[in-house]
């Protein structure tokens, strides 16, 4: 009698270990916060080229415009990386207007036509009146974003 107790209760604690351990598997990619955190990433604008560089030129800020293959890593590693560490995010979107241009699209077909991209990603320093600063291509680590950045602002 005693063990059919214990059988159950056996059962129902391995299941109970079972679960919570492999509960951790799924719990590491959820992010809890608070009121006072925020999530930093460099912001990218939203609108048309023509509507971006006038905004630009209102504001008298440069742009940094990050033409961006989706198949290639390095553009996917900058992305999830680097963009979003809190210095780099935090300097660029108060410096700069950010433009993300996908290579495939219009004006990304524009710019790689333009400026003969022949590899990704490629980094565009503009000052706000549309002349170009200085260009980067190919992954860029936080420290060099920031001191090219701080150097084209």
């Amino acid at each position: 009698m005693k063990n059919i107790i214990f059988i159950p209760v056996k059962f129902l604690l391995f299941f109970t270990v079972i679960v919570m351990f492999s509960s951790l598997f799924w719990l590491k990619d959820i992010v809890f916060l608070d009121e006072n955190d925020s999530y930093e990433q460099i912001y990218f604008e939203k609108g048309n080229w023509d509507e971006i560089t006038q905004k630009a030129r209102d504001l008298k800020r440069n742009l940094f415009v990050f033409v961006m293959d989706s198949a290639n890593d390095d553009s996917q590693r900058m992305m999830k990386s680097v963009f979003t560490e809190m210095n780099v995010s935090r300097f660029y979107n108060e410096n700069y207007i950010n433009v993300l241009i996908p290579a495939n699209s219009k004006k990304g077909k524009e710019l790689v036509h333009q400026y003969r991209i022949l590899q990704f990603p490629h980094c565009i320093y503009m000052h706000y009146n549309g002349k170009t600063k200085h260009q980067l291509f190919g992954y860029q680590n936080p420290a060099i974003l920031l001191k090219i950045g701080e150097k084209y602002k």
